[in-house]
């Protein structure tokens, strides 16, 4: 135990450097851009031949030019034409001095500077007889290795480009690279359609009232119907004009609780003071997906399946604070909720939907009502509240 906590301080230092470990893409354009860059300031600075070797191969060719040209001059020991030579010979740049010795070591003509360290001497001969010496010095400063500008600009370009390429192989290698991994993502599964309840709202007073006291009448029986869905899940749509439409999902709404949705809703609205009447119908609709799951809703949506028009016209036939049903919701209904409703008639329903029956809700047993007016005291004490 001892032992790992003695190493445990080394753990973080390793996990960071992990973080700069090259992957697969970074290392050959990192290798690449080091190859471009060393190689390139290595061509740069690297000298064809040693300084020094030069200086030996210029002296040395030097002094025996001068030794071989002037063999004659130092046998018949022509001070006059040597010290000419000689004089000529140290003007230039590399030369700091010339000597010419006689056969025996005896300096004949002397010209220039000789302290330098850079002789080089040669003997003279003449049919393979030496005549005497020559001894070049050389300057050691005009051998010196000038500053060497061209070259820091070129290492200072090559320094500059190697991020570049490295960028440029990594791009290039991106785009070779497009494949993108296989991934199985599932298609999304269309909405599958159900048959929903669909409670209708008809603004009965319509016609009662001017355009924005319309518009004012249906907007709060959406918000209404809102509130009725956080308890009952359905959404709600408007029908412009006219009223609206809410649908219940039948998976985990039953047709009792839709009946008792629509009594909520009225009772609502009657209290929420809305300058709007309204009469329900509770009838059944093909819906694309679950009203409960469903964010947003059109009109559109809906109309190929069901005839609002006749669903409005229905619910006009309604009286105050009842809920007219249709047969295929009086269907879905147990034995105890049949009871709350009665077969209606009515001599429009004959011409709108002669086909099937209608039946009418219009009270409630005691402990729904009950439960109807709590829920209805809590909806309206929130808004109140929080207005």
């Amino acid at each position: 135990m001892s032992l790992l906590r003695n190493t445990s301080f080394l753990q973080k230092p390793l996990r960071g450097l992990r973080k700069f470990r090259p992957n697969q893409s970074t290392l050959p354009a990192a290798i690449l851009a080091t190859a471009f860059c060393g190689i390139s300031l290595l061509l740069i600075w690297t000298q064809p031949l040693s300084a020094d070797r030069e200086v030996s191969r210029y002296g040395e060719a030097l002094s025996e030019t001068l030794a071989h040209s002037s063999a004659g001059l130092l046998l018949h020991t022509e001070r006059i034409e040597l010290a000419v030579v000689a004089n000529q010979i140290s003007q230039y740049p590399e030369v700091a001095g010339v000597i010419f010795y006689s056969a025996s070591n005896e300096i004949i003509v002397l010209s220039g500077n000789t302290d330098t360290d850079l002789h080089f001497i040669a003997p003279a001969t003449l049919d393979d007889t030496i005549t005497g010496y020559v001894s070049v010095v050389l300057n050691s400063s005009a051998f010196a290795v000038p500053t060497r500008i061209g070259a820091w600009l070129l290492s200072l370009l090559v320094l500059g480009l190697s991020p570049f390429l490295s960028l440029g192989i990594l791009q290039l290698s991106a785009a070779g690279n497009r494949s993108l991994p296989i991934v199985s993502v599932p298609e999304a599964a269309p909405p599958e359609e159900q048959s929903s309840f669909a409670l209708t709202l008809n603004l009965y007073n319509q016609l009662t009232l001017d355009k924005d006291s319309r518009q004012s009448a249906i907007s709060d029986a959406l918000n209404m119907a809102h509130e009725a869905c956080a308890i009952h899940p359905g959404i709600a749509v408007e029908i412009p004009e006219r009223g609206a439409l809410i649908l219940f999902d039948q998976k985990s709404v039953t047709g009792g609780q839709a009946i008792c949705a629509s009594f909520l809703l009225q009772r609502l609205l009657a209290e929420f003071e809305t300058p709007g009447k309204f009469r329900c119908y509770l009838g059944e609709v093909t819906c694309k997906g679950s009203p409960a799951e469903l964010v947003k809703l059109e009109l559109s949506d809906i109309e190929a399946d069901a005839d609002i028009d006749m669903l409005v016209t229905l619910a006009a036939l309604a009286r105050p604070d009842t809920v007219l049903l249709s047969e295929s919701v009086y269907s879905k209904l147990n034995n105890e909720e049949k009871v709350w409703s009665r077969l209606y008639s009515h001599p429009l329903i004959d011409d709108v939907s002669p086909s099937d029956h209608t039946y009418l809700v219009s009270a409630l047993p005691e402990e729904q009502a009950r439960l109807i007016d709590n829920q209805a005291n809590l909806i309206l004490g929130f808004n109140q509240a929080s207005a």
